[in-house]
């Protein structure tokens, strides 16, 4: 599907605004309480919840989630996870690729350890901020599988938030079902059918470096200390 042009976002900032409101309804109609977390994945997901955390006055984190490829062609994935949470297969992708989950043991582990060393850049060497007992919503800035949700989602279970909630400003409907047992509710602002791929719902969305997410993490924290 391709989107009509009153459809698209200008850029990440814009779809922040919009899904800062979708989730502050969100919030009043299931009772959210306290001060909520805001975890943005990375990379494209932290300038969007960036804006969300400060429009419903959330604390702000970074959540790392990267791809799993095949041992044998780099550029293809076949799976995601995070710095510490455990690995979520795309078995399409795996069949494809004619792999088994054991082949890729070694891939994650060292995909892992780069994870590690990113989220302790982002954060400038800051721990992450503690998910227990928190209203705590993950923030992407699009959903095409649901492979990178469910990965984001997995790995903060063990963390025990009272309320997990995924938001993104736009998803493929048909992956939306598959969120139902990870996460306590789903918020967006766009939902089509037959989503080919993010970028087309945006009319600026450029990829985004490390430094820029450091910087963008330092100008939040500054900002919440300031304030």
């Amino acid at each position: 599907m391709v989107p009509d042009e009153s459809m698209r976002f200008a850029d990440r900032v814009e779809a922040g605004a919009a899904l800062a409101g979708e989730i502050s309804t969100y919030l009043k109609e299931n009772g959210g309480t306290g001060r909520p977390l805001v975890l943005g994945m990375s990379r494209g997901g932290v300038p969007v919840a960036a804006e969300v955390a400060r429009a419903i006055g959330a604390d702000l984190d970074v959540l790392v989630v990267g791809p799993v490829h095949s041992p044998w062609k780099h550029e293809f994935s076949v799976g995601a996870i995070t710095e510490t949470g455990p690995l979520v297969i795309n078995h399409d992708a795996l069949t494809r690729s004619n792999l088994s989950a054991c082949d890729l043991s070694p891939v994650v582990s060292v995909e892992r350890a780069a994870l590690a060393a990113l989220g302790e850049m982002y954060r400038d060497g800051r721990a992450p901020i503690d998910v227990a007992d928190r209203t705590v919503i993950v923030v992407d800035d699009g959903m095409q599988t649901g492979v990178r949700a469910r990965a984001a989602l997995r790995a903060l279970h063990a963390g025990m938030p009272a309320h997990l909630v995924f938001a993104t400003p736009v998803c493929a409907a048909e992956a939306t079902g598959g969120l139902a047992v990870e996460a306590d509710g789903v918020v967006h602002v766009r939902c089509p059918c037959c989503f080919s791929a993010t970028g087309l719902w945006y009319r600026d969305i450029p990829d985004l470096t490390d430094a820029e997410v450091t910087a963008i993490m330092r100008n939040e924290r500054t900002l919440a200390t300031a304030g």
